[in-house]
């Protein structure tokens, strides 16, 4: 991603990119830490419904032991549109629920492998270099639970 945003359809790429990491998480992959690494600045502040980080080393830190309740996760990118130095993404992911996670410090949910839809933006602005200082990622949190929580095939609370 180093310097993609001085490529024709560079933004488009390294938010996409970005946005997929995001999404995903990158677990133990040491070529996409360092992806990332290139890819964003110093004190590149991300935000999603789920976490707020300010630097480059706490994001890099949370992606990597990103919970992995959530499995099989595909991302689909609908839209993309690129102006100035910021990139917008419209998405759609589909994933399984797949190992148990903590709905609160109290309430185990079980998996059960439930196909999960969830759909959701992404703005992402690049710095002068080419690097990521600006990272936001909307969807509907509320809707995620419910999928997983819910009779019609998501999971129990024990």
């Amino acid at each position: 991603m180093t310097d993609v945003a001085s490529e024709s359809g560079g933004l488009l790429l390294g938010a996409k990119a970005i946005s997929r990491m995001l999404l995903c998480g990158i677990g133990a992959d040491e070529l996409a830490a360092a992806e990332l690494e290139a890819g964003v600045d110093e004190y590149v502040d991300v935000w999603t419904p789920t976490l707020h980080t300010v630097a480059r080393f706490e994001l890099i830190s949370v992606l990597v032991d990103l919970d992995d309740a959530i499995g099989d996760v595909a991302v689909a990118f609908t839209e993309a549109v690129a102006t100035g130095s910021v990139a917008m993404l419209n998405w759609q992911v589909t994933a399984r629920f797949v190992r148990p996670v903590f709905l609160d410090s109290d309430h185990l949910l079980e998996p059960t492998g439930a196909v999960l839809h969830v759909a959701g933006a992404a703005s992402v602005s690049f710095t002068a270099a080419g690097r990521a200082d600006r990272v936001r990622c909307y969807y509907d949190r509320l809707a995620l639970v419910e999928q997983i929580v819910s009779p019609r095939g998501g999971g129990t609370i024990a």
